[in-house]
Formats: structure tokens, sequence, C-alpha cells
């Protein structure tokens, strides 16, 4: 069967060359590579239009109204399961009088220390499975780094 010939722009004929340069094959044999696969890219694609279109005809499709409705509950659901930070009465006062101390000698690297530790707290609310487990059940421990708490728990 033979079909007319087929004329390529540059940017076609540099790809295929470019292609058939990587295969170690010549670009005309190349060309029939990309065919085949450009062939069987688009018989893919047409089949699951095909199947889509089958479905509508079915009434099984979900309207973009009842998609974006779900889509809206789910992330409604998730928002609503902020997880909390309990600092044990210890750690608290711990915290507060490290802080205490550090201010006497430098309240800028007590305002640091605060916002590192700070930071690192808001990290385990969000993430709570970051750091290790902790020597006490149910707690984790996380690594603050740059300052005299090696550890968050």
């Amino acid at each position: 069967m033979a079909i007319a010939e087929i004329e390529l722009t540059q940017s076609d004929l540099r790809r295929i060359e470019k292609l058939a340069q990587e295969a170690g094959r010549t670009p005309k044999s190349m060309l029939k590579f990309v065919l085949r696969d450009g062939f069987a890219e688009t018989e893919r694609v047409l089949a699951a239009v095909r199947q889509g279109r089958a479905a509508a005809a079915e009434g099984k499709i979900t309207s973009h109204t009842e998609v974006m409705r779900q889509a809206r509950a789910t992330i409604s659901r998730h928002a609503g399961r902020q997880k909390r930070l309990d600092w044990a009465d210890t750690a608290r006062d711990e915290f507060l009088a490290g802080l205490g101390l550090i201010a006497t000698d430098s309240p800028a690297n007590a305002a640091l220390v605060q916002s590192r530790i700070e930071r690192s707290a808001e990290l385990l609310r969000q993430h709570p499975q970051l750091g290790k487990p902790g020597a006490v059940r149910g707690t984790r421990e996380h690594a603050i780094p740059n300052t005299l708490y090696p550890d968050l728990r």
C-alpha cells in the first residue's frame, strides 16, 4: 500500500532525527515507530472518549456540580480535624522559665528561641508523626535546632 509522501516541518524533522540517532536507527525507520505509537495513543484516547460517551448516555456521569459539592465536603471534613498540641504543665513551666533566664541576658535571644520553639510546636501540630516517639506513651519528641532545648515533647 503506497501512501503519498509526507512533508514534515523542520522542527518535526529535527525531532525525528534526534530520536533516530538516540535509537540507532535511520530517520525513515524511526518515522514508522513514531507513526505507530502515535496511532496507538490516538486509538487509546478515542476508546476512552467512546466509553465516556456511552457512560453519559446511560446516565452514569457525575455532574460537575456534584463533584464540586463532594470536594467541598471532603475539604470541610479535613479542615475540621485540626490537631491540638497539648503542653504538659511541666513543659510549659520549663519553657517559660527558660525564656525568662535567656531574657535576663538577652531579650532578643529569648524572642528568637521562643519563635523557634513555637515554630516547632506548630510543625508538630500540623504533622503529629514528625520526630520520634517520646519516652512517655502517646507523645512525640522533636529536636529544636539552635536552642538549649534538644527536644520538644
